[in-house]
């Protein structure tokens, strides 16, 4: 009987021992998880609030760039937007 029962103890002592480390490992392995999403989630609201300052700048500057070429440049670049002179001045490729 000791033959079997000690192989057999030590068996459902291994069970008992991985489930007691699964269950204090899971937590551990859910806080490191959430706390990498934290730092993900950081990084990318900095890599928007960088975008959007860079944008803001070069807006700014293309603005100032219309403005020290006078109001004759700007009003060409709003007609050719609608297209009526540049279809007018452009010539037709076939």
């Amino acid at each position: 009987m000791t033959v079997i029962g000690t192989p057999f103890g030590a068996v459902v002592t291994h069970f008992f021992h991985s489930r007691v480390t699964e269950r204090t490992a899971a937590p551990a392995l859910a806080e490191q998880l959430r706390r990498e999403r934290i730092a993900a989630y950081g990084a990318f609201a900095d890599a928007v609030v960088e975008y959007r300052q860079a944008f803001e700048v070069t807006h700014r500057t293309r603005e100032a760039k219309d403005e020290a070429k006078g109001g004759a440049e700007r009003g060409r670049c709003s007609e050719e937007a609608d297209g009526a002179p540049a279809a007018a001045a452009a010539p037709s490729v076939r």
